[in-house]
């Protein structure tokens, strides 16, 4: 799936766990790698708090704008149609939404956004 291999690049490029957070510049910097750590080691939900934690900080994070849709849709249930599990439907795409939203982003990184929220929208029928 293409979202394990934006995670997978963010975990290699940040070095996640493997790098001393306290050599980061800046709070944001460390709370990042501290998100990919628990990425790395599976705890989405903490990874998600933390990057909606970022996003209130600095709503205009790039880096944590294109972490949090992967990790909400990691804590997607598959064929679950519960109430709870359309929620984080719902909120995977508004992720993905405000990503695809973002100037900053590439025309290639925009089409994936767009092609998961399809994704999502199929999931909720």
């Amino acid at each position: 799936m293409k979202i394990c291999l934006i995670i997978l690049m963010a975990i290699i490029s940040f070095g996640a766990c493997a790098k001393d957070l306290k050599t980061e510049k800046t709070s944001t910097d460390k709370d990042l790698r501290a998100v990919l750590c628990e990425i790395e080691n599976g705890n989405y939900p903490g990874a998600q708090k933390d990057l909606e934690n970022i996003l209130q900080k600095d709503p205009q994070n790039i880096y944590a704008r294109r972490l949090l849709p992967g990790v909400l849709t990691h804590e997607i249930k598959k064929d679950d149609k519960s109430p709870e599990n359309i929620a984080q439907i719902r909120k995977a795409i508004e992720a993905y939404q405000q990503f695809a939203k973002n100037p900053q982003i590439a025309a290639g990184e925009k089409t994936t956004a767009d092609d998961f929220i399809i994704t999502l929208y199929e999931r909720i029928g």
